[in-house]
């Protein structure tokens, strides 16, 4: 059973993982400012989880215990306050976090198997273009990709748990999420009741805009 919040923060050795621009030991100090009453804080975190841990849909290796950290937090009823801050929509913290993980989700690279990824990194280079865009050591790309499949199991339950969240964005947001989450190779064991949650969801919402947004997502996944 992995680690969530909290926990997930004290037991990962930052020091051994970076980022999009450099050593992730910056990373749980921003990390800590989830778990307190700190608006500005929460919206550097935000940026920070948008934009170094992930960078550009892609991950890192300070993603799969960021994605752990936050997961354990998305049922902390302060992170449902909404943050206006530059370059944010205004939304819940929460539904921001939810986005997060649905990057984490992308970056996995669903479409491809194991060995797919490998070459991705790791094979020889096609071209000049190819070989400057490895600028790290290629297996770091690989290892970020699979840890992170590594541990989307675990983010399945909260997601689904904020489905029926009082709020509309972060609604939306999990169900995005979910559905993302349902195409993880490691995840396959969940993506029939993932589908079967949105199927509901599509039904039975109050809010014509939630109605759609659930069905697109649900055809979406379950025909890949």
């Amino acid at each position: 059973m992995m680690l969530l919040g909290w926990d997930a923060l004290r037991s990962s050795d930052w020091s051994q993982l970076s980022h999009a621009y450099g050593p992730a030991t910056d990373t749980p100090g921003h990390l800590e400012r989830l778990f307190e009453d700190d608006h500005a804080g929460w919206a550097k975190t935000i940026d920070h989880l948008y934009w170094s841990v992930t960078h550009q849909s892609s991950v890192t290796t300070a993603t799969p215990p960021a994605a752990l950290v936050v997961a354990g937090l998305l049922g902390d009823q302060r992170l449902d306050q909404p943050i206006t801050a530059d370059g944010l929509e205004p939304k819940p913290v929460s539904a921001h976090l939810l986005d997060f993980l649905a990057i984490v989700a992308e970056g996995t690279e669903p479409d491809r198997t194991e060995g797919e990824v490998w070459d991705a990194y790791c094979g020889p280079p096609i071209d000049e273009l190819d070989m400057v865009w490895r600028s790290k050591p290629f297996t770091e790309g690989y290892e970020a990709v699979i840890k992170c499949r590594e541990v989307c199991p675990a983010l399945v339950d909260p997601v689904l748990q904020r489905l029926t969240a009082d709020d509309l964005h972060t609604r939306l947001a999990a169900t995005s999420t979910a559905a993302l989450l349902g195409l993880v190779p490691s995840v396959t064991n969940r993506r029939a009741e993932i589908i079967k949650l949105l199927e509901a969801i599509a039904h039975s919402a109050d809010i014509h805009h939630e109605r759609a947004h659930a069905l697109v997502e649900r055809l979406a996944r379950s025909t890949r």
